[in-house]
């Protein structure tokens, strides 16, 4: 890969007392404008092109370059930077001191990188200053669940995405039905796949302090235990720890992004120290059913539905590692929510009274309920297409009186779903935990949460059921 090239620097002595608070040397044209952050391990400056007042960059200044923590974070930036060039979401680099230093140590040197002026405001930044739609907020996660896909296409996991790492701005022709326009920063401690570039850093030379990453607004269950720190990034003890390199770490964070923007509450932890996740505490809990009849202008059955949805999205970002979200699995849950808020018609969905309580057997009376859900759907949908379910050895049941689950292909015209449905009967006997699953590849399910209902509320589960599917394959369709 094309390294950046170094122009020539500014050469510049200073005092012998006042070397280690000095700052750096950098390329001829260019001069520091004013400091955007400062905290304990680096400093970030806007700087301006003498030869071109409009053109502006970014500086991001490390430690001395004696400093184990960074050599290690200021060579990840640059190389993740790198594999990110042709992504155009990503301020590119211009230029970065490492090679130089290390190739001509003084322990003096502070180590710093530059890159395009990041487009637009930090998203924190924006959220305080604009009063945006819950349709809007929905439509800028599915811009950040993009831009991360394609960073990790390109062998990349940020790890540590917070909203003062992403810019935003709103673009002023809307291409592609796209409202806003993302930018990302700061990969120090991001997780390179095939990381065989990485140099060896592990030098008894450096000061061996290892700094580890601050978790102010979203600690990922993955570093509760021990934080992101240096070791995530030296090529000698970062290997064999696969749950601190896994790419849902990013879809995690999304997702606690996704809980801020609605509740403006900082997630902090996925648990707290009673166990609760964020979204199951009750102020949260009240602040997004607020949200949610506002956004859907009290729609009860879009309430409902957007309040599973978002459940469910919540509970596996906030779980374990194995249970959090894929990124495509993330998107189609987020892309579902866009579908119910831009569903304008309330769906006139009829559904006749039919009892299916003269059966004794608990699993014979959950799988005829299962079975009814599915009759009813095609009678409501054959009004705009051919759909039918499969008659042979597609449709198989297991389970017994407490778990009935039920596998089937369901055919739409061309299109056919993989389905499965899953009741699963509480302590409380009359009481039904059901979903649908759709299988869109061999990665990716979709669960469609139809909630917990008592065992007789026949009418409510089967019409949640059709407006689900129906919203999901719409989406499809798109």
């Amino acid at each position: 890969m094309r390294k950046p090239v170094m122009d020539t620097l500014v050469s510049i002595e200073y005092p012998e007392q006042d070397q280690q608070s000095a700052l750096p040397v950098l390329p001829r044209s260019w001069s520091l404008d004013e400091q955007i952050v400062l905290n304990q391990t680096d400093a970030i400056y806007s700087v301006v092109d003498q030869a071109d007042s409009n053109r502006r960059a970014q500086l991001k200044i490390y430690s001395l370059i004696s400093d184990r923590s960074s050599q290690l974070r200021v060579e990840r930036h640059q190389l993740a930077l790198q594999r990110l060039a042709e992504v155009k979401s990503i301020p590119k680099l211009i230029d970065c001191n490492f090679e130089k230093s290390t190739i001509n140590p003084n322990s003096w040197t502070k180590l710093w990188l530059m890159t395009e002026k990041p487009e637009g405001t930090r998203l924190d930044n924006y959220l305080r200053d604009n009063l945006l739609t819950f349709k809007e907020k929905v439509m800028i996660i599915l811009e950040l669940i993009d831009l991360v896909k394609e960073i990790h296409h390109c062998g990349v996991v940020h790890r540590n995405l917070t909203p003062s790492k992403i810019y935003l701005h709103p673009l002023i022709s809307a291409d592609d039905e796209k409202e806003f326009g993302l930018q990302l920063i700061d990969f120090d401690f991001a997780h390179l796949l095939r990381n065989d570039e990485v140099q060896k850093t592990n030098d008894t030379n450096l000061l061996q302090i290892n700094n580890a990453v601050t978790h102010t607004f979203y600690l990922p269950v993955q570093f509760e235990t021990q934080p992101l720190n240096n070791n995530d990034i030296d090529k000698e003890k970062e290997p064999g720890q696969s749950e601190r390199q896994s790419p849902v770490i990013d879809t995690s964070c999304i997702c606690a992004i996704l809980f801020w923007m609605i509740t403006f509450h900082e997630p902090k932890v996925a648990r707290d120290a009673t166990g609760k996740a964020p979204h199951r505490m009750s102020q949260n809990s009240q602040l997004i059913k607020d949200a949610l009849k506002l956004a859907t202008n009290s729609c009860s059955w879009k309430i409902h539905s957007m309040e599973n949805h978002l459940q469910l999205i919540f509970d596996q970002a906030f779980g374990n590692p194995q249970q959090q979200w894929s990124i495509d699995a993330l998107k189609y849950q987020i892309r579902f929510l866009a579908e119910v808020l831009n569903s304008m018609k309330e769906q006139n969905i009829t559904i006749k009274s039919r009892s299916i309580h003269e059966l004794n057997e608990p699993f014979l009376r959950v799988a005829s309920l299962i079975s009814r859900m599915k009759e009813e759907f095609v009678s409501y949908y054959s009004r705009f297409a051919r759909v039918h379910w499969s008659s042979n050895e597609n449709n198989r049941w297991s389970g017994h009186s407490r778990v009935v689950q039920n596998y089937d292909l369901l055919s739409i015209d061309n299109n056919q779903l993989e389905m499965k449905f899953e009741a699963n009967r509480s302590e409380k006997e009359d009481q039904l935990q059901i979903s649908a699953h759709i299988k869109i590849n061999e990665s990716t399910i979709v669960e469609l949460p139809i909630g917990r209902w008592q065992e007789n509320e026949i009418e409510t589960i089967v019409e949640i059921f059709i407006r689900e599917l129906s919203s999901f394959y719409h989406l499809l369709l798109e």
